[in-house]
C-alpha cells in the first residue's frame, strides 16, 4: 500500500479566512474583516511593497505533487487536491471582495482620509491667533456636499434611525448615500449627484406621519439655515410673459417675496410654458404675498399673481407651525402644569387672575383706541394697499380714516404712488377718495360732511356713472340732513350708485344683540329709500357689517353698511354685485363692488312665448311643419315634431314678430298720431277709418306685449296699464340681477369672478350629485306590504282601466299657461292653443305611454304634467 504523500507549499502570505490544513505545519494568516480599516490599509501597503502575492501569481506557482508512484491519468483527484483547489477559489473570491471594499472605502472616506492632523502655524495679528484655512481644500469639500439636502419635519423631531428608514423608502430608488442627523432638528440626506438631488427637491413637500417635511438644498452657510422662521416653497407664476423667464428676471421677481433658490427642470428647458415654477425661501407669515409688482418694458406697473403649491399650517392658539388649533396640545400642557401646583400656588394664581380681571376693560379700551386711530399706522396702510392690489380696486372710498392732509400725502407717496386722491376740509378725517390714474377718471361734484357725490368714468366701460360715498353721523337727528342732501342730488348721468356706512338700519332684523329695533329707528331710512326709487344691490358675504367687539352678552352685530342702485344702473351694468367681508383693519366689513362685462355664452336657447299664438300667421306656420311625416309613433313622434318645429318658430319670431317692445311702441305712436289727425279733421272719413285700423293694430300689439311681460315676470295678478307695464319692467330687471350668477366663494374664502371658472363651478356643482345613478332600492316584501292598506278588486280594476281622451284633456288644461316649460321649451299654452289641430296627436302619445310604459323621449313638461294630473285624478277616485 502506497504511502500518502505530504503536500508542500512555497512560502507566501495567503488571503484571509482560509480553513486549517491537516498537518504539523502552521501557516501564518491574517484575519482581516471586510469592514476593518486597519486590515485594508495593511493589505494595500503590502501590495505596494510587493510583500504579498496576488492570486494569479499564486495560482501559477502552485503546489507541485510528487506523482512517481501514481498514475494520475488513471484515477480522479485525491482529497488533498480537491482541498487545495477549494482554497485557491476561496482566496480569489476573498481577494476580489477585499479589493472592492478598499476602493469603496477610499472613495467614501476621502473627506477624512487620515485621522492624523498636522500642526499649521496660525497668523498672529494684534496678539490674536487667526487660523489659516486651505481655500482650495474648502472648495473641494464643498463640491463633495453639493449633492446633499437638509430636511426638517415640521411639528415633530423623529429619531434618526426611524427617519433614515423613511428616507430610504421614499428616495431609495434615487440612490441615497448618507443620512445623518444635525442640530436644530435638521437631518442631512446625501445623494449620488446633484441631478438626483434636484429630482428629490423638485418633487416638493413629502409627508412624514401626516406632517410636512421641509426640503432645502445644502448650503455652505449653516447659520443662514433657519427652518423655523423660513421655509423653501415652490411657487407658480401663471401667465408670465416668456420674455421674463431669464435667470436674472426670475430672480428679480422672486426676490420681492423671498430668497430664490432654483427653478425646476421644465422651467429651465422651457418644455412647459403654462407657468414658471420657482423654489423660493420665504419667511413664514400669516398672510403671504399673493402678487408680485414689477415695471414692464413699457414703464407700466404690473402685478403678477402667485400660486403656492403648499403653505405651512399655523396654529392660531400657540402661533407655532406644523399643526392647527384643533390638534394643539398647548392648552392641555398648561392645564397639566396648573394641576401640579400646590394650594399656595393656586391661591397666588387666583390673586393674579383677579388682577387680570381688572385689566380686561383696559385691553378693550386699547382695542377701541387702536380702531380710533383709523389708518394712521403704516401697517394698516400696507394692508389697505395689498387689499386694493389683490382685488384690483379701481376706485376706493376710505371711511373714518382719521388722516390729516399731510398724513394723506405721505401715504400716497409711500404706497399709492400711481393713484389720485381727493380730500378737503369738509370731509377731512372722515372720507378719502382714491383711484388709479390709468384706470378711472373721478370728478367730485358735491360734498358735505356725510357724503361725497362724484362723476366716474372707468376704462373698459362705455358709459359713465355717478357714485355717492356715504359716512353718516351716529344720531338720528344728525342723519336727517343726510337724507335731505341725497334727495336733492342732481344726477348728471343716468346710472347712480350709493354706498357706504349709513350708520342707519333699514330693517327691523338688521341688528342682533343690544336693544331691540323699533319702527322709529328705520323710519327715516325707509322713507328716503322709497322716495329715491333705489333698490339694494345684490349682496354676498356677511349679513352683518359692523360689530362692537364686546365680550359675552354685550356683543352686538348690525347691518349699517349698504349699497343701492337706481333702475338705470341695473340696465347699464346688470352684472354688478357687492361683497362684504371681514378684515382685521376695521370693525366694519370691507365692501367690494364688482362690475363685469356681459360675456357671450353662446346662442340663446329656444323659448315659446304665448303671444305668438295671437298672430294670424301662427297656426299656418305650425301646421305646415307639423303635417310632414316622421318615422315614429307615440311619444317619439311627438318629440321629433316638436324638435323640428323649433327651427320654424325661431325664424317666425325673427322675421315676422320682431322686437315685441319696439313694435308695440311703434303701434302706439301710430295710434296716437291717428288720433291727433282725426281731432284736426273730425269729419274726414278717411281719417276715421285709419284711426279705427291703427286702433285695432295697437290693441293686438298691446295684448301681445302684455302677455310677453306677464310670462317673463311670472306675475299674473296685475292688469294691463302703463303703470303696471313699468312695474313689469322693473320686476324683470330685479329678477335678472338676482338670478345672475357672476361669482362664487371657494373653499379658501376667496371670491372667484372669472366667467369660465364660474361656469365650470356651476356645472360641477350639479354634476356632483346629478351625474351618477342612484343605487337600486331593496326588493319589496309582499308579506310586509299586505300588512298595510291594500286596494280592493274594484279599485284595482279602476286603476287598470285606460284613460279616456276627455280625462287627458281635462288633466292637461288644469296646468296654468305661466308654468315654466320643460327641456323642449314648449309650455302648456302651446298645446292649449293648438288643441283642435294637435289634440289628437297629443292624446295618442299619452295613451301610448300608459300602454308601453316607456318614455325614453318625453315630449314636453306639459306631457309630464298631464300624466301626473291624470294620476292625481285616479287617486281622487280611489278615495271616493
Amino acid at each position: 500500500m502506497a504511502k500518502k504523500k505530504k503536500v508542500g507549499r512555497k512560502p507566501g502570505i495567503r488571503a484571509p479566512a482560509v480553513d486549517e490544513v491537516e498537518g504539523d505545519e502552521e501557516i501564518a494568516e491574517f484575519q482581516v474583516t471586510e469592514t476593518s480599516a486597519d486590515g485594508l490599509n495593511l493589505i494595500a501597503e503590502m501590495v505596494v511593497h510587493d510583500s504579498i502575492t496576488e492570486p494569479e501569481a499564486i495560482a501559477s506557482k502552485e503546489i507541485q505533487v510528487e506523482t512517481h508512484d501514481f498514475n494520475t491519468g488513471s484515477r480522479g483527484k485525491s482529497w488533498g487536491e480537491e482541498s487545495e483547489s477549494e482554497q485557491v477559489q476561496m482566496r480569489e473570491t476573498v481577494w476580489t471582495s477585499a479589493k472592492k471594499n478598499w476602493e469603496s472605502f477610499t472613495r467614501d472616506k476621502n473627506i477624512t482620509r487620515d485621522q492624523k492632523l498636522l500642526y499649521t502655524e496660525p497668523q498672529i495679528r494684534d496678539g490674536i491667533k487667526i487660523a489659516q484655512v486651505d481655500l482650495e481644500e474648502v472648495q473641494e469639500q464643498e463640491e463633495n456636499w453639493k449633492s446633499a439636502i437638509f430636511c426638517k419635519v415640521l411639528g415633530a423631531n423623529p429619531p434618526a434611525t426611524v427617519f433614515e428608514g423613511f428616507i430610504r423608502r421614499v428616495w431609495g430608488h434615487l440612490g441615497v448615500q448618507q443620512v445623518a442627523k444635525m442640530n436644530r432638528g435638521l437631518i442631512m440626506v446625501r445623494f449620488n449627484d446633484e441631478a438626483t438631488r434636484d429630482q428629490a427637491v423638485e418633487a416638493g413637500v413629502i409627508q412624514f406621519d401626516r406632517k410636512p417635511v421641509i426640503i432645502q438644498p445644502w448650503s455652505a452657510d449653516l447659520k443662514s439655515i433657519n427652518l423655523v422662521h423660513s421655509v423653501p416653497i415652490w411657487i407658480r407664476l401663471h401667465d408670465l410673459g416668456l420674455q421674463y423667464w431669464g435667470n436674472k428676471s426670475l430672480s428679480a421677481l422672486v426676490s420681492t417675496i423671498g430668497k430664490p433658490i432654483m427653478v425646476d427642470q421644465h422651467t429651465k428647458d422651457r418644455t412647459r410654458i403654462q407657468f414658471a415654477r420657482v423654489l423660493v425661501e420665504m419667511k413664514i407669515m400669516d398672510a403671504p404675498p399673493k402678487f408680485i409688482l414689477y415695471i414692464d418694458e413699457f414703464g407700466q406697473l404690473q402685478d403678477q399673481p402667485i400660486e403656492y403649491e403648499w403653505l405651512p399650517a399655523k396654529c392660531a392658539s400657540c402661533s407655532k407651525f406644523g399643526h392647527t388649533k384643533a390638534s394643539c396640545r398647548a392648552e392641555e400642557l398648561r392645564k397639566e402644569r396648573k394641576e401640579g401646583k400646590n394650594l399656595q400656588e393656586k391661591k397666588k394664581t387666583s390673586k393674579m387672575r383677579k388682577g387680570r380681571g381688572r385689566f380686561k376693560g383696559h385691553d378693550l379700551e386699547e382695542q377701541k383706541e387702536e380702531l380710533a386711530v383709523g389708518i394712521n399706522k403704516k401697517e394698516k396702510q400696507d394692508v389697505v394697499y395689498e387689499f386694493c392690489q389683490l382685488n384690483k380696486i379701481g376706485v376706493c372710498g376710505l371711511l373714518e380714516t382719521k388722516l390729516k392732509d399731510d398724513r394723506i400725502k405721505d401715504m400716497i407717496n409711500r404706497k399709492f404712488f400711481n393713484w389720485g386722491y381727493y380730500t378737503s376740509s369738509t370731509i377731512d378725517n372722515r372720507i378719502l377718495l382714491m383711484w388709479r390714474k390709468n384706470y378711472a377718471r373721478v370728478i367730485v361734484i358735491k360734498e358735505d360732511p356725510q357724503s361725497v357725490y362724484c362723476y366716474v368714468k372707468m376704462s373698459g366701460q362705455s358709459k359713465a356713472m355717478c357714485i355717492t360715498f356715504v359716512y353718516g353721523y351716529n344720531t338720528t337727528e344728525e342723519r336727517k340732513s343726510l337724507w335731505a342732501d341725497l334727495m336733492g342730488v342732481q344726477i348728471l348721468v343716468a346710472s347712480w350708485l350709493v354706498t357706504g356706512d349709513f350708520n342707519a338700519l333699514f330693517d327691523i332684523e338688521d341688528r342682533k344683540g343690544g336693544n331691540l329695533v323699533t319702527l322709529g329707528d328705520v323710519e327715516d331710512a325707509t322713507n328716503w329709500l322709497a322716495k329715491s326709487h333705489l333698490v339694494p344691490l345684490i349682496k354676498t358675504g356677511s349679513r352683518f357689517t359692523w360689530t362692537n367687539n364686546q365680550e359675552g352678552n354685550k356683543r352686538i352685530y348690525s347691518k349699517i353698511d349698504h349699497t343701492f342702485v337706481n333702475e338705470e344702473w341695473a340696465d347699464n351694468f346688470p352684472l354688478t354685485t357687492t361683497h362684504y367681508g371681514w378684515e382685521v383693519v376695521s370693525d366694519h366689513c370691507v365692501c367690494i363692488i364688482s362690475m363685469r362685462v356681459d360675456e357671450n355664452i353662446g346662442r340663446k336657447p329656444f323659448r315659446y312665448y304665448n303671444f305668438w299664438a295671437d298672430h294670424q300667421e301662427f297656426k299656418k306656420v305650425v301646421m305646415e311643419d307639423w303635417s310632414q311625416l316622421v318615422q315614429a309613433v307615440g311619444l317619439k313622434s311627438l318629440f321629433l315634431k316638436l324638435m323640428r318645429l323649433k327651427h320654424k318658430l325661431k325664424k317666425f319670431n325673427k322675421e315676422v314678430i320682431g322686437d315685441i317692445g319696439k313694435t308695440f311702441q311703434e303701434a302706439k305712436d301710430r295710434y296716437m298720431e291717428a288720433r291727433m289727425d282725426t281731432q284736426a279733421n273730425p269729419h274726414d272719413q278717411l281719417m276715421q277709418k285709419k284711426e279705427k285700423d291703427v286702433a285695432v293694430n295697437f290693441s293686438e300689439h298691446e295684448k301681445m306685449y302684455h302677455s310677453f311681460l306677464r310670462q317673463r315676470s311670472k306675475i299674473d295678478w296685475l292688469c294691463k296699464g302703463d303703470e303696471n307695464n313699468a312695474f313689469f319692467h322693473a320686476f324683470l330687471k330685479k329678477r335678472r340681477m338676482e338670478n345672475g350668477i357672476v361669482a362664487y366663494t371657494n373653499e379658501q374664502g376667496e371670491v372667484v369672478d372669472k366667467f369660465p371658472e364660474v361656469v365650470k363651478h356651476f356645472v360641477n356643482h350639479f354634476r356632483s350629485y346629478m351625474g351618477s345613478s342612484d343605487k337600486p332600492t331593496l326588493t319589496l316584501r309582499n308579506d310586509c306590504m299586505n300588512q298595510g292598506k291594500c286596494l280592493n278588486i274594484e279599485q284595482q280594476i279602476r286603476m287598470r282601466k285606460p284613460f279616456t281622451s276627455k280625462e287627458i284633456k281635462k288633466a292637461f288644461f288644469s296646468i296654468p299657461d305661466s308654468k315654466s316649460p320643460g327641456p323642449d321649451s314648449f309650455g302648456a299654452g302651446f298645446f292649449k292653443k293648438m288643441w283642435p289641430e294637435l289634440g289628437e296627436d297629443f292624446t295618442k302619445a299619452v295613451e301610448s305611454f300608459f300602454q308601453t310604459r316607456s318614455a325614453k323621449l318625453a315630449g314636453s313638461r306639459g306631457l309630464a304634467k298631464g300624466v301626473s294630473g291624470m294620476e292625481k285624478q285616479v287617486g281622487d277616485q280611489q278615495q271616493e
